[in-house]
């Protein structure tokens, strides 16, 4: 009976350690995931802003010609 709860006890251990592995597993590609849309938010904000500024450049220069 001794040789059975050891591996039992072994056996349970493993589950524990698999499952935590599994859950920081899952996080890293959850953090991931939020950190790519994060750069994707970023160089879209960044893309408006140059997209902006040329826009009043352009207004800018079509009302100086007027």
């Amino acid at each position: 009976m001794e040789i059975f709860d050891y591996r039992k006890c072994m056996l349970e251990d493993k589950a524990v350690r698999d499952q935590k592995a599994e859950e920081e597993l899952i996080f890293r590609m959850q953090q991931d995931a939020r950190e790519l849309e994060r750069t994707k938010l970023e160089e879209n904000k960044e893309f408006m802003n140059q997209w902006m500024a040329e826009g009043h450049k352009n207004w800018n220069k079509n009302q100086q010609k007027r």
